[in-house]
């Protein structure tokens, strides 16, 4: 279900479909299509970010109460956290190369932090026998996760060179219908 939502979910609900049609196809697209719209409502809600970004929000909330003497008050909250979820949601409409800039990065600090480096330090704190399957199976998560490492960066950093050369700031997308 979820491979028939485009890349960028935002641009791909600016048509507002009917979430039904009467084609197979089209129904589980639109289908999948909800689902990131019921994503994207609760990740605003949450702080653009969901959960991720509470301490980006105490950061603004700090300097703002410290450094420029606001009042901690809910308003002041109300108005740093929708300002900065604003800002982030203008970026994205502006460069929306998020999956692209996920691998980019994503290659950076998600795969050694996921794949290697617990792999690694399991290996290190817990010396298994050489050749056991836990050896093997941590050693195959360290390959795996270096791979990720530097090919994913690799792929990003192309998919964004491909797509800057069309790419026309607020223009629609090529191959995005408004039937």
């Amino acid at each position: 279900m979820g491979c028939h939502v485009m890349d960028t979910a935002l641009i791909a609900r600016l048509p507002l479909f009917w979430p039904i049609d009467h084609h197979s196809q089209g129904r589980r697209r639109h289908g999948a299509g909800l689902v990131v719209d019921h994503h994207g409502v609760h990740a605003v809600a949450d702080g653009g970010d969901g959960g991720d970004a509470m301490p980006v929000f105490d950061m603004i909330e700090t300097v703002l109460v410290k450094k420029y003497w606001f009042r901690p008050e809910f308003r002041l909250r109300l108005v740093a956290r929708t300002v900065y979820v604003a800002l982030t949601m203008f970026v994205a409409i502006t460069f929306p190369f998020f999956s692209e800039l996920l691998s980019f990065f994503g290659g950076f600090a998600y795969a050694p932090t996921s794949y290697f480096l617990p792999c690694i330090m399991w290996l290190i704190i817990y010396k298994p026998r050489r050749f056991s399957l836990s050896w093997f199976t941590n050693w195959i998560c360290i390959v795996i996760g270096v791979l990720l490492m530097v090919l994913s960066p690799i792929g990003g950093l192309r998919q964004i060179i491909l797509k800057i050369k069309t790419y026309k700031f607020y223009q629609d997308y090529p191959g995005l219908s408004h039937n």
